[in-house]
């Protein structure tokens, strides 16, 4: 995400849509470095963001250009942030911050454990415009696969991929793993498609989403569970940010930040 000026529209859209059901908000990265927020690493992103996470849930994951951020101000901006991150295939021992960063997190839906996330992030050195964080350790998101048993890729409730990897990389991790869903970034065309893995039953196949940028757009991903806790059909439909008023509260502070990568919202049914 490059620009914060459409984040009023995105919050109403949310809080309207989300009304009526557990509702969850996910960013597939790339919030504190972009071009337009260089000046202040992303920190007006993260205040922009705390205000919807203190109405809605929301999931993070690092894009690349978390990367790019010094390390004092990368740890400055995720101990600044309210809403919740996860990063499964990244070292992060090497930051100094309040808040733990999980290589997994479990969504309780009515009080119970409903699903799992998972965010991985492309190790493509090439995509990077410095040393990726201080040199630190970014696994294949593939090769990681296997080892992702640990993590509840195996545990009993359905897993979701939060990534910021190339297409070709999420219908690969679409083929190999058991998720039901790939909610991407990284890319900025926007994309909805399905591949099938060979552990799901026939006629279901995995949705691998991607917004765009800059919140233009966005996916409202509904995910419909059976009385076992499985998920046994995903729907989705993209709305243009531009549909809906301003939130006036944010509205306030983005003028403020201007002087004058959110990708999707989840809902479970």
């Amino acid at each position: 995400m490059y620009t914060i000026k459409n984040l009023p529209n995105f919050f109403t859209a949310v809080k309207e849509l989300s009304a009526d059901v557990p509702s969850l908000i996910v960013h597939s990265g790339d919030m504190l470095s972009p071009p337009a927020n260089v000046r202040d690493f992303g920190h007006s992103m993260i205040q922009a963001l705390n205000i919807m996470a203190s109405h809605i849930p929301m999931l993070a994951t690092f894009g690349n250009h978390e990367c790019d951020v010094p390390t004092e101000q990368l740890e400055h901006a995720l101990n600044a942030s309210k809403f919740n991150w996860v990063i499964s295939n990244f070292d992060s021992s090497y930051l100094h911050v309040e808040r733990c960063l999980p290589s997994h997190v479990i969504i309780d839906v009515n009080d119970k454990p409903a699903l799992g996330v998972v965010g991985l992030l492309t190790n493509n050195r090439a995509e990077y415009g410095c040393i990726p964080c201080g040199g630190t350790t970014i696994a294949d998101p593939l090769e990681s696969i296997p080892g992702m048993r640990d993590f509840r890729w195996d545990f009993d409730i359905p897993q979701v991929a939060l990534t910021h990897l190339d297409t070709a990389t999420d219908e690969q991790l679409a083929l190999n793993a058991p998720v039901v869903a790939i909610l991407g970034g990284h890319d900025h065309d926007v994309l909805s498609k399905r591949v099938s893995h060979p552990q799901f039953p026939d006629g279901f196949a995995t949705p691998i989403l991607k917004s765009g940028e800059d919140a233009v757009g966005f996916h409202v991903v509904d995910l419909f569970f059976d009385d076992m806790g499985d998920v046994e059909s995903i729907t989705y439909e993209y709305h243009y940010s531009r549909d809906f008023v301003r939130d006036p509260a944010l509205q306030v502070l983005v003028d403020d930040m201007l002087g004058g990568d959110v990708a999707e919202m989840v809902r479970a049914r």
